[in-house]
């Protein structure tokens, strides 16, 4: 807290502050000022940060923290990371509205069970799964997600947000409140 402040929402959680929906971003491309190598920087869903850096002037990218993450750059195409427990995230570009980040749109285990990802930008909008079971995510006019509502094979198909003031759901900072 800094006079009377407290830093709201500083991870820029989504879909809601404070909130992940569980998937990882890369951010895009950038030259490590330290080693000089070309990186990427993947986003994890709990907030962790995997620097993968380019094998020689291939278009493998090998993570540096020894989780054995390993991205290959498709170019246009999108990124695929694969994961030590022999997933494979796929990645595509967000869009030049979300800069160059890129978002994943599918999610696959080793038994090729997946999620698949549809997005406006960074905005979920769909996720489906290998059962065909789907989720889709609604939007308020200030794009925030204001319920979520499931396929007809859920028992619970329906989910409405709490409503909040709109500085909370959407400012970056709010004011301590002493009673």
């Amino acid at each position: 807290m800094e006079n009377g402040q407290i830093k709201f929402n500083s991870d820029q959680g989504f879909p809601s502050p404070g909130f992940r929906l569980g998937f990882p971003i890369v951010q895009s491309k950038f030259q490590n000022q330290d080693t000089g190598i070309w990186s990427y920087l993947m986003i994890t869903p709990s907030g962790g940060r995997v620097e993968l850096r380019q094998v020689g002037t291939t278009n493998t990218y090998e993570a540096y923290d020894g989780s054995y993450s390993q991205l290959i750059d498709n170019g246009t195409s999108g990124l695929i990371v694969r994961m030590r427990d022999g997933s494979q995230l796929t990645f595509t570009s967000a869009g030049t509205s979300a800069g160059s980040s890129f978002v994943c749109t599918e999610i696959k285990d080793r038994n090729g069970n997946y999620l698949s990802v549809s997005y406006n930008g960074l905005q979920p909008l769909t996720v489906t799964d290998t059962a065909g079971r789907v989720i889709n995510f609604n939007y308020d006019s200030g794009f925030l997600v204001c319920d979520s509502r499931r396929n007809s094979y859920s028992r619970n198909p329906h989910h409405i947000w709490p409503e909040t003031d709109s500085a909370a759901r959407s400012g970056d900072t709010l004011m301590a409140r002493r009673n």
